[in-house]
């Protein structure tokens, strides 16, 4: 029986059954667990996880060394989305098998639980391992190919991200290094103000500045005022310079 769901919304997920597990690995249950792996099957068959984990687990103590019941307790596990323990159950399982066929399901069975965990490349591994033990396994390969798609997916939506990430980086620099020029040459003087400072020369030593000559003008043009002054006054009165009073 094949057990089909959507994935992500567009993908389909291929999963077997335990039913399946059982007929291939019957041969392996003891006659005294047997009445508990089959209870332990309808309760599976009906959604009773949690049942057909506790016939099974039954199962297992006595029949310990049986890889099927160790991979239907794997699949009870998984079925409850506990897939961490599932995936030490199915790893217990093909450990404990030496039916090529069964560790072919095995290894499918823990691609699954991985997939489902979100661990694509551990999944494609066991994928890639179902399907050296039985090459005709086309849900292995199916899934397979799912899981390298969607890994693809995620490396190339990492990749634009760093890629948009580096660009959005590299303008923010561009734009800082450009604020950056914008100060500087504010902050430099105009070329006309730093040309007429340079060609302003300096006084040597000894020589007067403007300011000093023209101060000197213009105590120069108050002496000659007043001295105009004074001779308008002498020629008035008559006398010259140097003339004593009578």
């Amino acid at each position: 029986m094949r057990f089909v769901f959507d994935m992500l919304g567009r993908c389909v997920f291929h999963m077997r059954t335990v039913i399946s597990i059982i007929l291939l690995g019957a041969i392996t249950i003891t006659a005294g667990s047997f009445r508990d792996v089959s209870q332990g099957v309808k309760a599976y068959d009906k959604s009773d996880y949690i049942e057909a984990l506790d016939k099974f687990r039954k199962a297992e103590v006595l029949d310990p060394e049986s890889a099927t019941i160790k991979q239907n307790i794997g699949l009870s596990l998984y079925r409850q989305k506990d897939f961490e323990r599932a995936q030490e159950e199915l790893e217990n399982a093909f450990e404990a098998s030496d039916d090529p066929m069964e560790k072919a399901e095995i290894q499918y069975n823990l691609g699954n639980a991985y997939f489902q965990a979100d661990s694509l490349a551990r999944a494609i591994v066991h994928y890639q391992k179902a399907l050296e033990f039985d090459p005709s396994n086309e849900d292995a390969k199916y899934n397979l190919e799912l899981a390298r798609a969607i890994l693809k997916e995620f490396a190339d939506k990492e990749e634009q991200e760093q890629q948009q990430q580096d660009q959005s980086d590299c303008d923010q620099d561009q734009g800082e290094n450009e604020e950056q020029e914008q100060e500087q040459e504010q902050s430099e003087p105009e070329d006309g103000e730093d040309e007429q400072e340079q060609q302003q020369p300096e006084p040597e030593q000894g020589e007067m500045t403007p300011e000093e000559a023209e101060r000197i003008l213009d105590a120069f043009k108050d002496d000659e005022q007043d001295m105009q002054e004074d001779r308008m006054q002498r020629q008035q009165t008559g006398r010259g310079r140097g003339l004593p009073d009578w």
